[in-house]
């Protein structure tokens, strides 16, 4: 049985001896690499470019080279997206021109021969600002920067009939995904169209948005996915500028072309996520009941409106975490502004929710002068009220909130650290809990499983593994149901050409959906191979146990190998293309962090974190924990340091990692993992997904710990904003002690 054991990935053996290939390990004779010319401004218009420093034989695009191509923003009233700035600059490092040479040194060097003149103007650079009537347009034909509106409004006060009203102003500022490696393509020129290697979540959607701008039918593109080094959400459903770029570059070159972002590039155009400004206000009964929800959020699209839209439909979605809550009011608002477009990244708009609702929900348990827990226990979705409707649509499929609080506390010692905090003033010690919900696996996936006559078998998959642990979990899936070694399992993904069809890897969906669709598409051959073992031995199918390889009539020692069956038969195979009902599964969790506070420094310390996530049934414990892990380390470090800043003009204040910070090894620290299991009832298996929950428990778990420790000063979120940082810190706790 492979189902819930602890088996090995097999992915790592070739990563971490360095035989994985990248895309920038790629490189066919004659590779031309591209360097873009960008803005150093982030708004004006271009009022010249001085090419008379390039040597002759360098290659140059500008806009008019690329002008045939176009794509849509995700809100279809803008007006198209192009590879290269047409006359105008909406952000600081927008794509101005680009560059060619035979190899990137070569490029880099022509680069700095293009000289480009700007007509610089005032920028909108706050959301908040940039909403006001008199504030620089990104787009003038539109008008306004308040681009998207979306609202759920109820008939009634949602206040009314509360004793209590608690109302904050909430920042969840932004993050860049800072992936260990950055955006690379490759596009080869081949027959009449195109190969390109791309590190891409999703290669049939990156192929069909290639194809569509350069003219170009679907199979005349092909997209192979490597060895890729992170996604996040940010290599995820829209086409960045440079790819388009390199790929019309190729054919109209007709050599191969190959660019590779650098850091720097990474830091200032890859989207970055998050930035989100929003008013949240609760309401109550003086028992701690809660009346009803108000939420206005802001979220900022950057220059451009990718996946940014996406993710506020998810914090719409979200609004109202684990909690019954009779009356909701809420509305978002999306604003264009001269930075760098925004989009996914791990969680996509879930933690944004989180945060808001878990924040406020601490606000008011301080103000009631209730435990935070017991707040939070008396208005929890009772496990019999599933499937539950919230007031902005979501229907949630399956919870037990209060177990994985009370398992959490209790691992937690939460008494233990209450009675610290008493007992010690002197002291800054905080505790914080988050019971978050987010929801995953919506849509579906395909997936495809053959067996042939050596016994060997495939499974091909739609969805695109980057660091998930794909090629595992699914052999340990098909592996069950075949009764085959596990050694004996092949897992092909990522390639528009040996995969037929493919959504992709986001949005913790790829257990749950491509997963299921493997394990049915296996089911679907171990059948066959029943079937034809009960016609070659007599026996009746229900009677046919495959195990080791072998198809057996159970109780006896009459078996043939599962190879010849399949061989005789030609080869067997089955696709499945799995959809479940319901718009997505719901995992959940609670994590409790203790922090202290040292008034000399500002810093925090993290005395103790305990994770306590349900996730549905687990394929693989091993591949669990270290998503839990990474997820949780995201989480923590967007409370604690990552911040993308700019300055009043949109300059970007953080374009490396000395200036932005990541987490290095010397702030890992051991913590708790626990989880509880409650099964979905919306995919065979039960599964919820794993690669979100961790992150959008873990900020505010942190930011709750910490203010916590703040509140005996008087400190509030509007004194201390996010991130926590030990200067922000030290310089409040001067102000106020």
């Amino acid at each position: 049985m492979q189902f819930g054991t602890k088996v090995r990935r097999v992915e790592d053996a070739d990563l971490v001896a360095g035989r994985g290939r990248f895309v920038d390990d790629i490189e066919p004779p004659g590779t031309l690499h591209a360097a873009i010319v960008r803005s150093p401004i982030a708004n004006g218009a271009i009022t010249g470019v001085d090419t008379s420093g390039l040597k002759p034989d360098v290659p140059l695009f500008t806009f008019e080279d690329v002008s045939h191509i176009s794509w849509p923003h995700l809100i279809p009233e803008l007006p198209v997206l192009a590879p290269l700035a047409n006359g105008r600059v909406r952000y600081q490092g927008e794509a101005v021109a680009a560059v060619f040479g035979e190899d990137r040194w070569a490029a880099a060097d022509a680069r700095e021969s293009v000289w480009v003149d700007y007509d610089q103007w005032e920028a909108a650079v706050d959301p908040i600002a940039a909403m006001e009537p008199d504030a620089p347009l990104v787009y003038e034909e539109m008008g306004s920067n308040v681009v998207l509106r979306s609202a759920v409004t109820p008939d009634e006060d949602v206040f009314a009939g509360a004793d209590v009203v608690v109302e904050e102003r909430i920042n969840n500022h932004r993050m860049a995904p800072g992936m260990v490696e950055t955006r690379a393509i490759l596009a080869i020129p081949e027959n009449d169209g195109l190969v390109v290697y791309c590190g891409h979540q999703m290669p049939f959607r990156l192929r069909d948005l290639l194809a569509s701008g350069l003219g170009l039918e679907p199979d005349q593109v092909r997209v192979i996915v490597p060895d890729m080094g992170g996604g996040f959400g940010a290599k995820g459903g829209f086409v960045y500028p440079e790819y388009p770029l390199v790929a019309a570059a190729a054919l109209r070159l007709g050599r191969p072309v190959k660019y590779i972002e650098t850091r720097s590039e990474n830091l200032a155009t890859t989207c970055h996520a998050r930035d989100h400004s929003t008013t949240i206000g609760v309401a109550a009964t003086s028992r701690g009941d809660l009346v009803g929800l108000r939420i206005r959020t802001v979220g900022n699209l950057g220059a451009a409106a990718m996946n940014q839209r996406l993710c506020l439909g998810n914090t719409q979605a979200m609004a109202a975490g684990c909690y019954r809550i009779p009356k909701i009011d809420f509305e978002i608002k999306g604003v264009l502004t001269n930075t760098a477009p925004l989009g996914a990244f791990r969680g996509a708009g879930r933690p944004e929710a989180a945060y808001a609702i878990e924040r406020i929900m601490d606000h008011l348990a301080r103000r009631l002068d209730m435990d935070p827990a017991e707040l939070r226990r008396r208005n929890f979705i009772p496990p019999d009220d599933f499937p539950h409707t919230t007031k902005v649509g979501a229907v949630y499929d399956s919870g037990r909130y209060e177990d994985t609080l009370d398992r959490a506390l209790d691992r937690a010692g939460y008494s233990d650290i209450r009675r610290e905090q008493q007992e010690n003033p002197d002291r800054i010690i905080g505790v914080g809990l988050a019971s978050y919900l987010e929801v995953t696996a919506r849509g579906g996936e395909f997936g495809a499983v053959e067996m042939d006559g050596d016994g060997a078998v495939t499974v091909r998959t739609g969805s695109s593994p980057h660091g998930q642990g794909h090629k595992t979990t699914w052999a340990q899936l098909v592996a069950d149901e075949l009764g085959v070694p596990f050694e004996s399992i092949t897992v092909i993904a990522s390639d528009t050409a040996l995969v037929p069809r493919g959504w992709g890897t986001a949005g913790s969906r790829s257990a749950p959906l491509a997963g299921t669709a493997a394990q049915m598409a296996a089911g679907q051959v171990a059948d066959r191979l029943r079937e034809l073992a009960a016609e070659r031995m007599e026996a009746a199918a229900a009677d046919i146990v495959l195990e080791n390889g072998v198809a057996r009539v159970a109780g006896t020692d009459v078996s043939v190998p599962l190879g010849e069956l399949a061989g005789e038969a030609g080869g067997l195979e089955a696709e499945v293309d799995f959809t479940p009902d319901g718009a997505g599964v719901f995992p959940f969790g609670t994590h409790v962090c203790v922090v202290e506070i040292h008034p000399d420094t500002g810093e925090i310390e993290i005395l103790k974190y305990v994770s306590l996530d349900d996730i549905g049934t687990v394929i693989n414990p091993i591949i669990t924990e270290g998503q839990i892990i990474a997820g949780v380390s995201h989480g923590l470090t967007h409370a604690l340091f990552e911040e993308v800043r700019f300055d009043e003009s949109g300059s970007l204040l953080t374009g490396n990692w000395t200036t932005y910070r990541i987490p290095a090894i010397s702030d890992a620290f051991d913590f708790d993992i626990a989880r509880t299991e409650t099964p979905t009832p919306l995919n065979p298996l039960g599964m919820k997904g794993v690669g979100e929950p961790g992150t959008t428990g873990a900020t505010p778990a942190v930011a709750n710990a910490v203010m916590d420790a703040m509140a005996r000063f008087g400190i509030t979120d509007v004194d201390l904003p996010m991130p926590y940082t030990p200067h922000k810190v030290w310089a409040v706790l001067r102000s106020k002690v």
